[in-house]
Parts: C-alpha cells; sequence; structure tokens
C-alpha cells in the first residue's frame, strides 16, 4: 500500500516527505547539500510509514513507530529519538511574551487544520501578545509553531494508553517544561480539556515561580460564559471567553 501510494504522489510530493523524514525535525532540519544520507532516511521513513485511508484520518502518512494502539507502542513513542531530542529543544527556546498559553494537541495534523483549533483555539489568540504552546502525547509540551514539523505532524497517540509509566512519563517530560520554561512567565493559561489539563496541574505541583489559570470550557461554564451543552469547545461562546480572559 506505501509503494502504492508513492508512486501516485511523484516526484515533487517525494521531495516533500525527504523534507520530512526523521532527521529532518523541526529543532534540527538537515540541510540537503549537506547530508548524503537525507534521501535514504527519506526511504527510511517511508518504508515503514503507515498510509491510512482518507475516511481514517485524511490520508495522512504517520510513521508507524509513533502509531501508538497498546502500551508497548506507547512506550516506544515515548522514547522515539526525535521525540526526545525535540522534547530536548523545546526547554532552551526563548520566550516572546510574558504570557503563555497552552492548548492541546489534536487527533488531526497538523493541529490547526482540526476544527477545535481552526474554529476556537487560533481566532482566540489572534493578535495577542503570547506565546503559544500545545500539550500532546507524547511530545510533552512544544511551540504551537512546530505543530506542522516531523515528529508532531507524523504520530497517533490514543489517550487511552496515557497511563501507568507511560502517564508518570509524560508528566515528568511536561515538568521539565514547566521548571524550565514556566518561570519565564508572569502568567500560563491552560485552555485544555480535563485529560490535559491534569497531566499539566500534576506537573506543575511544586514548582516555584509558576502560576497557571484555568481557561477550559468548565472555567467558561462557572464564568457563565461558556458552551450551553456537551462540553463544546468548538462553540462561539467558549472561543469568546477565552478571547476575553487572556
Amino acid at each position: 500500500m506505501v509503494a502504492a501510494s508513492v508512486a501516485l504522489v511523484g516526484l515533487g510530493a517525494l521531495a516533500w516527505w525527504v523534507d520530512r523524514q526523521p532527521g529532518r525535525s523541526a529543532p534540527d532540519r538537515i540541510d540537503e547539500d549537506r547530508s548524503g544520507g537525507a534521501r535514504r532516511a527519506a526511504a527510511q521513513f517511508l518504508q515503514r510509514a503507515r498510509v491510512l485511508s482518507p475516511g481514517t484520518m485524511g490520508g495522512r502518512v504517520y510513521d508507524s513507530e509513533l502509531v501508538v494502539t497498546g502500551p508497548a507502542s506507547a512506550r516506544r513513542a515515548m522514547d522515539h529519538p526525535a521525540v526526545t531530542k525535540q522534547h530536548d529543544a523545546t526547554l532552551k527556546q526563548r520566550r516572546k511574551h510574558r504570557t503563555a498559553v497552552l492548548v492541546p494537541c489534536a487527533k488531526t495534523k497538523p493541529f490547526r487544520q482540526s476544527p477545535s483549533h481552526r474554529l476556537t483555539y487560533c481566532p482566540a489568540v489572534e493578535g495577542k501578545d503570547v506565546d503559544l504552546w500545545a500539550v500532546s502525547e507524547p511530545m510533552g509540551v512544544i511551540p504551537y509553531g512546530w505543530s506542522d514539523e516531523y515528529p508532531n505532524d507524523a504520530y497517533d497517540f490514543d489517550p487511552r494508553h496515557v497511563k501507568g509509566d507511560v502517564r508518570d512519563q509524560l508528566v515528568g517530560r511536561i515538568r521539565n517544561w514547566m521548571e524550565k520554561q514556566g518561570p519565564k512567565y508572569s502568567r500560563i493559561f491552560l485552555a485544555l480539556p480535563e485529560h490535559h489539563k491534569s497531566l499539566v496541574c500534576d506537573a506543575a505541583k511544586g514548582v516555584a515561580g509558576v502560576t497557571i489559570s484555568d481557561r477550559s470550557v468548565a472555567a467558561g461554564k462557572e464564568a457563565g460564559d461558556g458552551p450551553p451543552a456537551y462540553d463544546r469547545v468548538t462553540t462561539g461562546a467558549y472561543r469568546d471567553f477565552l478571547r476575553r480572559s487572556l
């Protein structure tokens, strides 16, 4: 199936995949002119990639080593070299503003194409003096601007598998971010669903110099300003609440 898909893509798309292969990640993109092994690495990625039909995940190609279907694959994804390398890079990022906003990842890749991001999160922060970060399993916390880069656009991690030692490892990863990046901000707003919010709150326990504020759907409801039912983040009421409260 992979071979057939590659044949249909053509040379132009193959060049796109070369630019996306592991090792050409957001923090450390390889220059084609300086890396004779770039095309070989791209071929290796395609060889192990999982092609999903348009009816499942938009027909995108995902790195099968980052597709999580159970405990074993969850641990593999958490320890993937591209994931751990990127985590180290996020801890060294410089802040641009005094306020950070944390939003969840999304099943749709890149995140910004998902309904929740397209209709709510991105419009809510547009024009605001904030640094936008995404909370992701297995990545931890990543700059939102990296969401269309490998490995952030090539994984599928079912949150049901975030438990036990995998959850502990993920909380530890988020805690690293809290300790390194958190004190740089005067306030960190959590525009997160309960699953991601619990990970971040557990990670922030005992971290000095960090101030977090809940801007979830539940917080909007308590303010009398959130979605009327079903905790839908795509409602205009929640988007407007989020924008006003940042």
